[in-house]
């Protein structure tokens, strides 16, 4: 069985776990180990139906996040790993304030401020303006409306997300490396 490990992120294959098969009444998945991190994973189904837990996080983890960033940023990948789209929409609402208000902005806004500061200030393109509006408005619609977000929603959000903080952590970091200035 091929899948990506919930907890070292890898992509495994194992024949090393604990299968369920027909002894079991209603038995729906088995227990693997991977063989890179040797924790378990549940994985029921296959291909497109295939559920895995615990789930992979979402996109790529960034090295050199500012704490206030980094760990609600993680937070969020995790929970889109969970399958909570909803709550990973909203996680992300929060993870634009707190770019915000880590390059400069005042803390305690409203989030149309934390939007209008990041573009105002060059921290997203005048382009994408609306890409960061569409987050205001799926965090808007998971607060207030009664129907769940879906997977598609949640990652269109967050690679918008994970794209902002490539720009202006990552790629401005490895930049401005003295290293990488050297030559």
């Amino acid at each position: 069985m091929d899948y990506v490990c919930g907890y070292c992120g890898n992509q495994v294959g194992s024949n090393r776990g604990y299968y369920i098969g027909p002894y079991v009444k209603n038995a729906a998945g088995n227990i693997y180990i991977c063989p890179r991190c040797s924790r378990p994973t549940y994985i029921e189904g296959m291909g497109q139906k295939m559920i895995v837990i615990p789930g992979t996080p979402y996109g790529e983890a960034i090295e050199g996040l500012p704490e206030t960033v980094g760990s609600i940023y993680n937070e969020a990948r995790n929970t889109f790993g969970t399958g909570a789209y909803t709550a990973t929409i909203l996680v992300s609402r929060k993870i634009l304030a707190n770019v915000a208000v880590y390059l400069g902005a005042k803390d305690g806004q409203n989030f149309t401020y934390y939007v209008d500061y990041l573009v105002d200030n060059g921290y997203v393109p005048a382009k994408s303006r609306e890409w960061i509006d569409a987050i205001r408005v799926e965090g808007n619609s998971a607060t207030h409306d009664v129907t769940s977000k879906n997977e598609e929603d949640a990652r269109r959000i967050m690679s918008f997300v994970q794209m902002l903080l490539l720009i202006n952590f990552k790629f401005n970091s490895d930049y401005q490396s003295p290293a990488k200035n050297e030559s």
